[in-house]
């Protein structure tokens, strides 16, 4: 099975690392390194465990060894009930950025999940997510990515949303 790549490392690649104890070092400046629990709990669907984290005041505003947040994760693993409760009850940052500019709508839109989708836009997400400022910037926007998928309910509900069909990548393209 190949794994799907997302930069800078392939997530699944990144999800045995983590699943097999790997230490997860603070990789931004701007960020807090994640417990390594938030990870299994949130792949293992475990909402009590998490629940009583965030009780017990673990941060879920945080940063896994390759710049993700575990709402980046929750959307990459397609857990929507998990992405909500990290949105409602954490109260995570929705457009929160990877060091690529890589974000939750970003990943919602190139795998594909509408529900994601809208979820994140209700929430607040850039809707430009992934235009950021980074230096290994690529310029890819969730409208970009859904318009090479032709996910016409992913580009209707950005374009809804007021996504920019005008804003091109790193290559100029729109």
């Amino acid at each position: 099975h190949k794994c799907q790549t997302m930069e800078p490392v392939c997530v699944e690649t990144r999800a045995l690392l983590i699943d097999a104890g790997a230490q997860v070092p603070k990789l931004r400046e701007d960020g807090q390194p994640c417990d390594l629990k938030i990870h299994q709990a949130m792949r293992a669907s475990d909402v009590d465990k998490l629940t009583a984290m965030n009780n017990e005041g673990v941060n879920f505003d945080c940063f896994d060894a390759v710049g993700f947040t575990p709402l980046m994760d929750a959307t990459e693993q397609n857990q929507p009930a998990i992405a909500q409760l990290f949105i409602t009850r954490m109260q995570v940052s929705v457009s929160a950025q990877a060091p690529d500019g890589t974000t939750a709508l970003l990943i919602a839109a190139v795998t594909e999940n509408p529900e994601l989708v809208k979820m994140l836009l209700d929430a607040g997400a850039n809707v430009e997510g992934g235009t950021g400022s980074s230096k290994r910037q690529t310029g890819k926007t969730p409208l970009i990515e859904a318009t090479k998928l032709s996910n016409l309910a992913i580009v209707r509900l950005l374009l809804e949303a007021n996504a920019n069909p005008n804003v091109a990548d790193v290559q100029g393209r729109t």
